[in-house]
């Protein structure tokens, strides 16, 4: 994506189902912004993400068309997973559901959608 960053727009795109009025509200705009800073349409940017996927060829279109996550990708959020473990300060509720993810990321179900959300949960939690 042209100056856009993907992890920021999703993390945006997240906060848009918030309970809080105002931190849907605020994230709508800055989203808003953040796209026609960009130079782009909202069209012209799901284009490219349609463009991209049937660009990818070899494995990484195979592991991306099976939902599959590298090992290095999975390295990664797992050590996020465990930064985020870490916080005293998340819910009962966070905790499971990350334990969860670190049993998907052993017994090889976790996928890349998976890791956007651990990726956009760390970055929103500051981990």
């Amino acid at each position: 994506m042209p100056d856009l960053d993907r992890a920021e727009v999703l993390d945006l795109l997240g906060r848009l189902g918030a309970e809080d009025d105002a931190i849907v509200l605020a994230a709508a705009r800055e989203l808003h912004g953040k796209i026609r800073e960009s130079g782009l349409t909202w069209d012209e940017l799901l284009q490219l993400e349609a463009d991209a996927s049937d660009a990818s060829t070899g494995q990484h279109a195979t592991a991306a068309a099976n939902g599959a996550l590298s090992a290095g990708g999975k390295d990664e959020v797992a050590r996020l997973i465990e930064r985020l473990l870490a916080r005293s300060s998340i819910s009962d509720s966070l905790r499971e559901e990350l334990a969860d993810f670190k049993r998907a990321i052993a017994d090889g179900t976790f996928e890349e959608m998976d890791a956007q959300y651990v990726r956009a949960l760390a970055k929103r939690l500051g981990a």
